[in-house]
């Protein structure tokens, strides 16, 4: 791939260095850790930076000067990256030094008396590559921070605490040179909200907060005390990394190492490299003025539910269960407002063969700040990826999914914040207010084929020039496979893209204005294509065009460009998740109660939403990593949703899924598993997942009464070609679940824990010996209920069942509660009883 042909690679011992040729970092990894947390691209550069701040008369300005933000001329060596320049009159030099796990930016200032200091920014991930590309959030949930004072001011060190194949990767950042004053540990600190607004990070002209806030956007900020430039200042800021720190940190450590390395470093021969500059055509983002509530009338005249500060409009919904958010409450939220839409499942409608259910389902994800289509996938949500996904919370990153630029005065700008989001049943929908106009953008999915619809349109039919980029996948990950295209005469052809699957396609299909494809050579003045995943789309005077992406699983390749209605769809949509609810709606003549009541009534229609994305595209708008249902996750809120809402024949169809995932040789369930051609799964699983499928059957015996499902023969996931009826599939995990109790007692193990992910059992001996006490529980709750459903069908096995029940109400009320408290935990070792998680018992757990 191209992209990779064009980075400045420093290859030491097991650390690896990779910069664009802009000089912004694309990745740093040490043994198969990746320390950055977001790969840098040429056009957006990368969230890390170094800023030179100079204060004059009362005020502050900020200069980067690092990559394609700065005005920095590049120069390479072996060993070394310079990046040189001048701002306000002070000359700047900032070599990078990077050696085996360890790493330096070294400044040189040569001023004339101002006053200044500095600010170091590094996003970090200090996870597994493909944990860190998978999910940036969830690798953060796990990266812990210690904070500690110096003779060179703080020290950041953050360490993995998640388990990274039997190591847990470290890192510390600091200074060797002038002291540092602040710190910051989280991006959401340092760029804050209004980062999608402005584009602009809210700290350059502030102190850093002195404070450790462990969020979902890891990010080392550091920030120098000032000093005058009366004379040449040179000082680093360094990053040192360990592929393991098995202990937690106590304290500062490796300090002789960060001081005798960087005595060793040394200047080198370097050589200038070819300058990359945006053209100057291509502008600041564009983010929509805000609308007046007169205004914001006219667009909805009948509002619900309407949220205010103050006299601030924040959002509100429709009577046709739309949401709608304004820029206001965008700007106060921390988490971005996105939402996933998709084709209306026909496993409703018809029979699917279970081992392929939902392959012909279309997904897309769109964020308010300008991302109008991200991991827009036709079936599996992780292998059969068209767009990227979004990464991070903030937008920092602009190459990811599809967006667009609008050419406003001769300049491209490109669309961010609007004033209004619009998130409906299979649509979301952009308001942005240009001078004399209105833009509406619109993407939906059709109700019942699988197509994603990008709609453009100029309210006053004002015509315009448009560029809409698209970073292709094709496969799972960005830059996993090379990207190639058919074109057509309306459009372009993506196939190839999977072998489990060799007839799924995409067509991208352009109606309403001439167009013209390249790729991000469109952005920099010497024309060089540096990023082929990055597909351009130029549109030239129009006021609306669409982008229909059209997905084919059945080798259907005619080149039809389907004809659809947004209006009809929307309606269809509605109508298909009304029948799905049962036309659920609440009325209270009570003035008092009634805003409750529509609460639930809107409510009911998102959960209703939020389900069916779970079961038919699992994947999430913070957790795009997917395609695979969690055995307890199906178990809890589709399957219970279909019990509730009597849609008792996709219940019977889910379960008949779910119990042929079983595996004959535990009689146990894997903690996830694919349902597509995909024969994947997690392989092990928590101690509590057995119970989940059990507790499932006996809900769905009890609310349907639908005892013929019990005699279907269904496979195990380890024995395909012996099947077996689903009663001697609930048998066989009951036999599993026997194995499990304590010595004589009604309690049962802890095993490989339960639905807490943070608290997996790290000890062996922890498995056989520790109890959950919501894991006992939920033992009681479906061996009963189960007990109770089967007494009419098997009463031998029912007695059995009910027995065990009893014996576990027995053990929990006399060797679990304690005090008339119930502990989180208990260890019993043979008949001995250590309380964990209780009020009156000192916790500690290895």
């Amino acid at each position: 791939m191209k992209l990779f042909e064009n980075l400045y690679e420093f290859q030491k011992g097991k650390t690896t260095y990779r910069f664009l040729p802009t000089g912004d970092i694309f990745d740093f990894t040490h043994q198969g850790t990746m320390l950055n947390e977001f790969r840098g691209n040429a056009k957006d550069g990368s969230p890390n930076n170094i800023y030179l701040r100079i204060y004059k008369d009362n005020s502050v300005s900020a200069h980067p000067l690092l990559g394609i933000r700065s005005n920095s001329v590049l120069k390479k060596g072996e060993n070394t990256l310079i990046q040189t320049g001048t701002v306000e009159g002070i000359h700047y030099e900032v070599t990078f030094y990077g050696l085996e796990g360890i790493w330096f930016w070294e400044v040189n200032l040569n001023g004339n008396g101002e006053t200044v200091d500095l600010l170091y920014g590094q996003d970090i991930g200090v996870s597994s590559a493909g944990g860190v590309l998978t999910n940036e959030l969830y690798a953060a949930q796990y990266l812990g921070h210690s904070i500690f004072h110096t003779e060179n001011g703080y020290t950041v060190c953050s360490r993995q605490n998640q388990d990274q194949g039997g190591s847990y990767p470290y890192l510390r950042q600091g200074s060797v040179g002038i002291p540092i004053l602040h710190y910051a540990t989280d991006g959401m600190q340092f760029f804050k909200t209004s980062y999608k607004d402005s584009d602009i990070p809210e700290a350059l002209t502030k102190d850093l907060p002195d404070v450790n806030y462990q969020f979902e956007f890891s990010y080392t900020a550091l920030q120098t005390e000032k000093f005058l430039l009366t004379a040449p200042v040179k000082t680093a800021f360094y990053g040192l990394a360990k592929e393991n720190h098995p202990k937690a940190i106590e304290g500062v450590e490796f300090e002789e190492e960060i001081v005798k390395t960087y005595a060793s470093l040394t200047a080198e021969t370097t050589n200038p490299c070819p300058a990359v500059t945006i053209r100057p055509e291509f502008g600041t983002p564009y983010s929509s003025p805000s609308l007046t509530k007169e205004e914001i009338s006219s667009l909805f005249p009948d509002r619900v539910l309407e949220e205010y500060e103050e006299d601030t409009l924040l959002s509100f919904f429709t009577k046709d269960h739309s949401h709608i958010v304004t820029k206001e409450k965008e700007l106060r939220t921390e988490r971005p407002h996105g939402t996933i839409f998709m084709t209306c499942p026909d496993v409703l409608k018809e029979r699917s063969n279970e081992t392929e259910m939902n392959h012909n389902n279309m997904a897309s994800t769109a964020y308010m700040y300008g991302l109008f289509n991200g991991q827009t996938i036709l079936g599996n949500t992780s292998f059969h990826k068209l767009l990227s996904t979004s990464r991070g919370l903030l937008n920092i990153q602009k190459n990811c999914g599809q967006h667009l630029y609008i050419k406003l005065s001769d300049t491209y700008r490109l669309l961010t914040l609007p004033a209004l989001f619009e998130m409906g049943m299979n649509y979301a929908r952009w308001y942005y207010v240009l001078p004399g106009d209105m833009l509406r953008i619109t993407s939906y999915t059709a109700a019942h084929s699988p197509n994603v619809v990008l709609e453009v349109l100029s309210l006053q039919n004002q015509s315009y020039d448009f560029i809409l980029t698209n970073q292709l996948v094709l496969g799972e990950n960005e830059y996993s496979r090379e990207v190639a295209f058919d074109k057509l005469k309306n459009g372009l052809r993506f196939k190839d893209i999977t072998k489990e699957y060799p007839e799924l396609h995409y067509d991208m299909l352009f109606t309403g204005a001439k167009w013209e494809i390249s790729d991000d050579r469109i952005f920099y003045n010497d024309g060089l294509a540096r990023d082929e995943s990055f597909l351009t789309v130029s549109l030239k005077e129009t006021s609306e065009f669409n982008c229909i992406i059209k997905g084919i699983t059945d080798g259907n390749f005619t080149e039809e460009r389907p004809s659809l209605s947004f209006e009809e769809e929307k309606a269809a949509a509605l109508d298909y998740y009304s029948t799905l609810n049962r036309s659920f709606h609440l009325t209270a003549d009570n003035k008092e109660i009634a805003t409750r009541v529509e609460i639930l009534n809107q409510t009911s229609w998102w959960y209703t939403h939020n389900a069916m994305i779970h079961f038919a595209s699992p994947h999430g708008l913070e957790q795009p990593g997917g395609a695979a249902w969690g055995t307890r996750d199906v178990c809890q809120g589709p399957m219970e949703y279909f019990l509730m809402t009597q849609n008792y024949e996709l219940a019977g169809k889910v379960l008949l899924n779910i119990f042929s995932h079983q595996y004959a040789s535990t009689g146990e369930w894997p903690q996830w598993f694919m349902f597509d051609r995909y024969n994947i799964d997690a392989g092990e699983c928590h101690g509590d997942v057995v119970f989940w499928p059990l507790k499932c059957i006996g809900d769905y015996l009890e609310a349907s009464g639908n005892y013929e499902l019990l005699q279907e023969t269904i496979p195990y996931a380890d024995e395909k070609t012996s099947k077996e009826s689903l009663l001697l599939h609930i048998k066989k995990a009951y036999e599993a679940i026997q194995e499990r109790f304590i010595a004589d007692t009604g309690l049962i193990t802890y095993a490989g824990g339960d639905w807490d992910d943070t608290l997996q059992p790290v000890d062996p001996e922890m498995r056989e010996h520790l109890v959950s006490s919501w894991t006992v529980a939920l033992a009681y709750q479906t061996l009963r209920r189960l007990g109770k459903a089967l007494l009419f069908t098997d009463k031998n096995f029912a007695d059995a069942l009910t027995k065990n029940a009893d014996k576990i109400e027995k053990d929990f009320n006399t060797l679990l509660i304690k005090d008339e408290i119930i502990p989180g935990f208990v260890r019993y070792d043979n008949g001995d009883i250590k309380y964990m998680l209780h009020p009156r018992q000192r916790t500690e757990i290895p």
